[in-house]
This record gives structure tokens, C-alpha cells and sequence, in this order.
């Protein structure tokens, strides 16, 4: 009878411990999975952070590029105005010279025919 009485008293204290396990476990568990999910969570914000930073990074270099190329611009258009107006006086000079080169074409075209005309007329 004690062996009977023994078999039930461990029986209950298996049981016991298997009850009491049970939401133990289930509540070890949930911590663990809630403790997984705030360390995601962190993990997330983070990477949102970084990639909130990293945009804003792009955005203030873009911005320093677009100053950089406004600046560029300016200077270029500043550069230009001062090529045009170099540009229009040499575009003045090489017309001038363009003109000079075609009178010169034009008078040495009448004096070449002026001497091919006094050479056939004393040929012939």
C-alpha cells in the first residue's frame, strides 16, 4: 500500500509540475517572443532612421549640387556675355577680313582677265 500511495503521490506532483509548467512555459515563451518583438521593433526604427537620414543626406546634396550648378551657370552665363561680345568683334573682324579676302579674289580675278584679254588680243 505505501508503493500505491507512494505511485500516486508522485503521480500528483508530476502532474502538479506539468500544470504548473504549463503557463509557466507559456508565459516564458510570450516574454521571449514580446522581447524578440521590441528588439525588431528597435531594429526597424533604426533602419527608418538611417534611411531618414541617408534621404535627408541626398536632399542637402542635391541642394549643394543644384547651388553648385546655379553658381556654374552664372559664371558661365557672366563668361559668355563676355565671349559673345569677344566673339561679335573677332565675328567683326573675320567679316572684315572675309571681305578683304573676297575684294582681293574679285581684283585678282579682273586683272587675270584683263591680262588674258591683252594676251589674246596681241596673240592675235
Amino acid at each position: 500500500m505505501k508503493i500505491n500511495q507512494w505511485i500516486k503521490v508522485k503521480f500528483r506532483k508530476l502532474r502538479d509540475n506539468k500544470v504548473d509548467e504549463g503557463p509557466r512555459q507559456v508565459l516564458a515563451e510570450r516574454n521571449s517572443l514580446k522581447d524578440q518583438l521590441s528588439e525588431a521593433n528597435r531594429k526597424i526604427a533604426d533602419l527608418e532612421n538611417m534611411a531618414r537620414a541617408f534621404q535627408a543626406q541626398e536632399h542637402g546634396k542635391k541642394e549643394e549640387d543644384d547651388g553648385k550648378d546655379k553658381g556654374i551657370e552664372r559664371l558661365e552665363g557672366e563668361l559668355g556675355i563676355k565671349k559673345s561680345l569677344t566673339g561679335q568683334q573677332s565675328v567683326g573682324e573675320k567679316v572684315i577680313k572675309l571681305f578683304e579676302h573676297r575684294i582681293e579674289a574679285e581684283e585678282n580675278q579682273r586683272l587675270k582677265s584683263q591680262q588674258d584679254q591683252s594676251y589674246e588680243h596681241y596673240t592675235c
